[in-house]
């Protein structure tokens, strides 16, 4: 594997030192569930109005803030904890909720495009 693979800070600097790559790819970082827990109740009291208003359609934006900010905590632990936690403070799904979405085809589109 060479340097520029092992992690995006390597790219920056050139001749990066084994610390940096260390840094940068998360080498010895833990993150214990009690972190990931107190995380995911934080961005829940930040986002309390909108999860009401919104439920699970902001399930996926939910998981990408958490990703940023939990980079390098156990990601199936951390989806987890946020469906578990959405369960205790939204209830379960509504029937409108657990359906997909259709996307309307090209042709569809193109049908609509003049109406």
């Amino acid at each position: 594997m060479t340097r520029n693979r092992i992690c995006s800070g390597a790219k920056k600097n050139k001749n990066p030192t084994p610390e940096q790559i260390e840094a940068e790819c998360g080498i010895g970082e833990t993150v214990s569930e009690d972190v990931i827990k107190k995380t995911i109740a934080d961005l829940f009291a930040a986002k309390a109005e909108e999860l009401k208003e919104k439920r699970y359609t902001m399930v996926s934006a939910l998981h990408s803030e958490l990703r940023v900010s939990l980079k390098w905590a156990d990601k199936f632990c951390v989806s987890k904890e946020l469906n578990d936690k959405l369960l205790e403070v939204l209830g379960p799904k509504a029937e409108g909720e657990t359906q997909k979405v259709a996307k309307k085809t090209q042709r569809e589109q193109k049908s609509n495009w003049r109406s």
